[in-house]
């Protein structure tokens, strides 16, 4: 195992003072892995668990480094994809290659097809993937069915000394294919790729077998991001959603509905009406108006989407009013999310359309954690749904009468292009949609993290009353021979023909002033607190690197991967007391930019008085 180290001009190994430092720094990394196992978590997934999706025109053979996992009699063509279990003891040792070999026999004509996605749980809970597209898988065609490979094909150390499986597999389009639904990617919310020999799939003879192979290491999961603190602790939530009117506006038909808001922090509520006939403008909840969506309205045949929103709308039951002109036909959807960053509650925002049997929204997030909210329109239906990358708001059958909407809401985890989808049965149908990111609350009220050292103020000084002499005066009446008269401090006079008053002075020397002594505070220790950096994981747009302290320092931050070999380290800069974050643009000391992976980030602070403090933290790049 490498350990950290850094370069000195001064740090000689052979040195007592090198051995010292190093033992430190192998001791610092020896506690971090204790203090912080998941820091340092080996690439290598080791699977606790496994299945393959698939569906196949017409059958479809799965083998394992030489295992037979399906045998081409369990798919029956009409229905749904189906999953089956993979033996876990089919997998070589974990961070080794596996041998995935897939035989797609054709029963008849006119197409040949097939696609799966192979699911694998890490002992860690972490889940990795391979589908029909990600390894690069190399194919052979035998046109006639009557040249199969040898036997050993399917082995993992079989050699293609004739250079069979020289060919590529095409991508066919899912409206080709009857497949309903095809199989989602979870990293993407995409259906996975269909596999043929070419695009239209269209068999070349009734009997054609086409025959797919590669080794491929199982695929290191990405990270589980570290939980955004929102609204201090909470991600974004879906709370409800319900069609509330359809049919006609006005003329009778109310445009007023009682509705009631649960009370819940960082709420939004939308209001969305899908119309080819009233027009819509305004929407007030409990008498104050909603905020129109930006972008809104959407275009739509005949007529629009409207959106309008209320953030921290009062809760409780009350009136959700529609400014709107008569006619028909509309439908009234209304949404409801919390936890959601309520002073700029919108990220990105995509409207779509289309004619196809799948629908299919995009949209590339703009920060983590956020929801995507989809609502679509289309004329005719209500339609049954299957192949939902999110989940549904509402039933499709409570939208009715001229028009139907449908929606569906997803939690995104990370800045990336997403695939919202929906299938139906029907045919090609024309939709309209609008998509719009709900983003998370990118930060909480800063909480300084405490000390364990009190500060005692300066004492205020007083000159004392003391700093002044004392004189004290006595005064007596007595009867005396005549006085004597002498130098020291005390006089006496007397007279003889009566009793005479006597009276003595004495003076004190001036008493000098008491002083407190001076208190004089020492610097604080200095103090260092890591939060997660943003975006994570991160691409090519690079990731902020946030911290604090609580003193003037010099910071430095450096960057490993999880062997502990150094990736870049910064320039030096200097950190003022407080929330501060330096940018990382992802690209090591050659300026390349990193592999997908972890990467741990150490930020050593040093303080004008010599104190210094480092910690470390780990990030994830997701190319």
């Amino acid at each position: 195992m490498k350990y950290l180290s850094e370069t000195k001009s001064d740090f000689c190994p052979s040195s007592p003072q090198g051995r010292s430092r190093t033992f430190g720094l192998i001791l610092l990394l020896g506690l971090l892995i204790l203090l912080r196992p998941s820091l340092l978590k080996a690439l290598a997934c080791t699977p606790a668990s496994a299945t393959i999706t698939y569906a196949a025109d017409d059958y479809m053979f799965f083998y394992l480094n030489g295992n037979t996992v399906l045998n081409g009699t369990t798919f029956d063509p009409g229905n749904p994809p189906l999953t089956v279990p993979i033996p876990i003891g089919d997998f070589n040792a974990p961070g080794t290659a596996n041998y995935y070999a897939i035989e797609n026999t054709n029963a008849g004509p006119n197409l040949i097809a097939c696609t799966w996605l192979i699911t694998i749980t890490c002992a860690d809970g972490s889940k990795s993937y391979i589908s029909a597209s990600d390894a690069g898988f190399s194919m052979y065609n035998d046109t006639a069915g009557s040249s199969p490979p040898p036997a050993a094909w399917i082995t993992p150390g079989w050699v293609d000394s004739g250079n069979l499986f020289s060919g590529t597999p095409a991508h066919v389009s899912p409206g080709v294919m009857w497949f309903n639904p095809v199989p989602v990617d979870p990293r993407t919310g995409s259906p996975v790729p269909i596999l043929s020999w070419q695009s239209s799939a269209v068999n070349t003879n009734a009997n054609e077998v086409i025959y797919y192979r590669e080794s491929v290491v199982i695929p290191t999961p990405p990270p589980t991001p570290t939980p955004y603190p929102t609204v201090c602790g909470n991600t974004p939530a879906f709370v409800q959603s319900s069609v509330i009117a359809n049919g006609c506006a006005g003329s009778g038909n109310p445009t007023s509905f009682s509705y009631t808001v649960p009370a819940n922090p960082g709420e939004l509520l939308l209001a969305q009406v899908e119309s080819t006939g009233p027009v819509l403008s305004g929407v007030t909840w409990n008498g104050s108006s909603l905020t129109q969506l930006p972008g809104s309205p959407v275009p739509i045949s005949g007529g629009n989407i409207y959106t309008y929103y209320m953030v921290n709308p009062p809760a409780g039951t009350f009136t959700l009013a529609f400014s709107v002109t008569n006619g028909c036909s509309w439908n009234v959807v209304a949404s409801v999310y919390k936890n959601i960053d309520t002073t700029s509650p919108f990220g990105a925002i995509q409207s779509s359309s289309g004619n196809a049997s799948n629908f299919v929204d995009a949209i590339t997030t703009t920060g983590p954690y956020s929801i995507i909210h989809d609502l679509l329109a289309y004329p005719s239906g209500p339609f049954t749904f299957t192949g939902l990358t999110g989940t549904q708001l509402f039933a499709a059958s409570a939208s009715g009468c001229c028009d139907d909407v449908y929606g569906s809401y997803y939690l995104a985890s990370a800045p990336m292009a997403y695939n919202i989808n929906y299938s139906q049965s029907t045919g090609s149908q024309n939709w309209w949609s609008e998509t719009i990111e709900l983003k998370a609350v990118n930060s909480c009220p800063t909480l300084v993290p405490t000390s364990s050292w009190t500060a005692t103020p300066n004492p205020s000084f007083s000159p004392s009353p003391q700093s002044c002499p004392t004189v004290t005066a006595t005064f007596s009446v007595t009867a005396s021979p005549p006085p004597t008269l002498s130098n020291s401090p005390t006089r006496t006079a007397s007279a003889t023909a009566s009793p005479t008053p006597s009276f003595s002075t004495t003076s004190s020397p001036p008493a000098s002033p008491t002083l407190l002594p001076t208190l004089t505070m020492a610097p604080p220790p200095l103090l260092l607190h890591l939060y997660p950096n943003s975006p994570n994981p991160f691409g090519t747009e690079g990731t902020y690197l946030a911290y604090f302290i609580n003193v003037d320092a010099t910071v430095d931050i450096k960057v490993y991967d999880v062997s502990g070999e150094m990736v870049r380290a910064l320039d030096p800069f200097p950190g003022r007391a407080g929330n501060n974050e330096e940018f990382w643009d992802g690209k090591n000391s050659s300026a390349q930019s990193v592999a997908s992976g972890t990467y741990i980030y150490r930020v050593i602070a040093t303080s004008a008085a010599g104190d210094l403090i480092s910690d470390f933290s780990k990030c994830a790049a997701l190319k």
